[in-house]
């Protein structure tokens, strides 16, 4: 049998990329700023959901290829 893993370095980059990396960069300028916590808000209501939605669908792609190799669908017969 095949061996199939999901790709978590994929994941784990979309998660850097689009949660972690600009809610450090919010608190940073927060914080540089005297502005806390404005931006540090904004980037959470912003952000969480935004990763959230790129997480789970690279993490439905990855799965789909995943159960693709592992049970192929059988072409339909008439």
């Amino acid at each position: 049998m095949e061996h199939v893993q999901i790709n978590v370095r994929r994941l784990t980059g979309i998660l850097l990329a689009s949660l972690l990396l600009p809610f450090g960069a919010a608190v940073f300028l927060d914080l540089s700023l005297g502005w806390m916590p404005l931006l540090t808000i904004g980037a959470t209501v912003i952000f969480i959901p935004l990763s959230t939605v790129l997480v789970i669908r690279a993490t439905l792609a990855e799965l789909d290829v995943v159960i693709n190799r592992v049970a192929p669908l059988e072409p339909e017969q008439n």
